[in-house]
């Protein structure tokens, strides 16, 4: 009866947070002007230009190599010191892939370099119709979520992600996790938004922060429907039965407000400092991880895993 009660009072507190902090971002973005955007002029430069097309195209490319991909992404869940929930096992496979905040933000990081590459082009084509102030709006938005988020996804990758691999002795699952599909979606995708970074210095608002608040809340929701319908949560920290479930929902909200502070000031800098343009893309460079001694192939790896778990014991 303590574990029922417990995780009724955790899923009634997560959904008032996720309601009262959805009302406050609502409120705090119909105060910041979010339709006063400006169009990127540098947006509309060559080497600009050339380089969205080309990262719009590699997005595209490597999202859809891993639609078709018909490795699953495996799946064993338990809940974190709740022996009496039973492991659930699942498989996600094709658009199932799509369940992982990862391919959310890949996602949306194609959207913006897609959108960018077309505003660009119609910049240099001298429209300034609605169209071309849309999709500069369009693309400003997405800007404020990809540069936070990929180096939120990345850094996550690299500081827990592996390490926890790693301490759970499963390197069939760390020699996944370092094929090239899944390093495009982590480390190409902090390198590739950091040179943007670099190159047409999007600029980003601090007012305009509940953006990535908004994301983070949407994929708790969606986590929640995933769980009804699967049984299992990507993220231990978001399940309601997790003893700290609350404390983990607010410090993962803190976390992305965080990133997006911290971008949103190096964005500023960076219009005007090559240095700290560089800087960027040394902190990218910084967050990666692209090959490990204890990744194997899946046989090896799961016998190799095995081995250890039973020297623990």
């Amino acid at each position: 009866m303590g574990y029922l009660r417990r995780d009724f009072i955790n899923a009634a507190v997560n959904v008032c947070l996720v309601l009262v902090i959805f009302v406050l971002c609502c409120r705090q973005l119909s105060r910041g002007g979010i339709g006063q955007y400006e169009c990127n002029e540098q947006l509309s430069t060559t080497p600009v230009l050339l380089f969205n097309v080309c990262a719009a195209a590699a997005f595209l490319g490597v999202l859809s190599s891993l639609y078709f991909d018909t490795t699953p992404i495996e799946t064993r869940y338990t809940v974190m010191k709740r022996p009496d929930i039973a492991e659930v096992r699942h498989n996600f496979v094709h658009s199932g892939k799509w369940t992982t905040f990862t391919l959310w933000c890949n996602t949306i990081g194609m959207a913006y370099f897609c959108t960018a590459a077309v505003a660009g082009a119609l910049q240099s084509s001298s429209s300034s119709g609605t169209t071309a102030k849309c999709l500069c709006w369009l693309s400003q938005v997405l800007w404020e979520v990809t540069f936070p988020m990929a180096f939120l996804v990345n850094t996550l990758v690299t500081f827990a992600i592996i390490p926890g691999i790693k301490k759970q002795g499963e390197y069939h699952r760390l020699w996944r996790v370092l094929k090239w599909r899944p390093q495009a979606t982590h480390n190409g995708f902090v390198l590739v938004t950091a040179c943007e970074a670099a190159l047409a210095t999007p600029s980003m608002s601090l007012e305009h922060f509940p953006f990535i608040v908004l994301l983070g809340l949407g994929y708790v929701v969606f986590s929640w429907l995933l769980f009804m319908r699967t049984g299992v949560f990507h993220y231990f920290f978001l399940d309601y039965r997790f003893k700290y479930a609350p404390v983990a929902l607010l410090g993962l909200l803190a976390l992305l407000a965080t990133f997006y502070c911290a971008g949103s000031f190096a964005a500023v800098l960076a219009q005007n400092f090559w240095l700290l343009k560089l800087c960027i893309i040394g902190l990218a460079l910084g967050t990666c991880t692209w090959n490990d001694p204890l990744a194997l192939p899946p046989k090896v790896g799961q016998a190799a895993g095995k081995a250890r778990r039973v020297d623990l014991k």
